[in-house]
């Protein structure tokens, strides 16, 4: 049996998952100006679902860890019940940069990191 560990998962996968993370930047970009325009932040969450999926898989369970708490608050905002909206809505935009960031550390430094990762956007999310 062949084993492929998390690196070599996310060298699999990493293009995509850039293009996901680049599509939810542009969909939370549209919506923050036009917050009528709910179908962006719905269209931003299914990407974020996605990626929970796919970080699960490849067992990056801190990047999983964070697009979930990423959706609790995308689902907050879209039923209008974040108290801080802008804030909120930076904190996803924020949250994606970070994702990013990490996903290029894990796969040019071959080291996953899971600790710490969702923290910043935890004290947000959590009650």
């Amino acid at each position: 049996m062949v084993t492929i560990d998390t690196t070599t998962s996310l060298n699999l996968v990493k293009e995509q998952l850039d293009d996901s993370l680049s599509d939810i930047e542009t969909y939370l970009q549209h919506f923050a100006e036009d917050t009528s325009d709910v179908q962006q932040l719905e269209n931003a969450i299914a990407y974020i679902h996605e990626l929970k999926g796919v970080f699960k898989v490849i067992g990056l369970s801190g990047a999983a860890i964070l697009t979930e708490n990423m959706e609790d608050l995308a689902a907050k905002l879209l039923a209008s019940e974040a108290s801080l909206f802008d804030s909120d809505l930076s904190i996803l935009g924020s949250a994606t940069l970070i994702l990013s960031h990490y996903l290029e550390y894990v796969q040019e430094r071959a080291l996953v990191l899971q600790c710490c990762l969702s923290l910043p956007l935890m004290t947000y999310v959590l009650p």
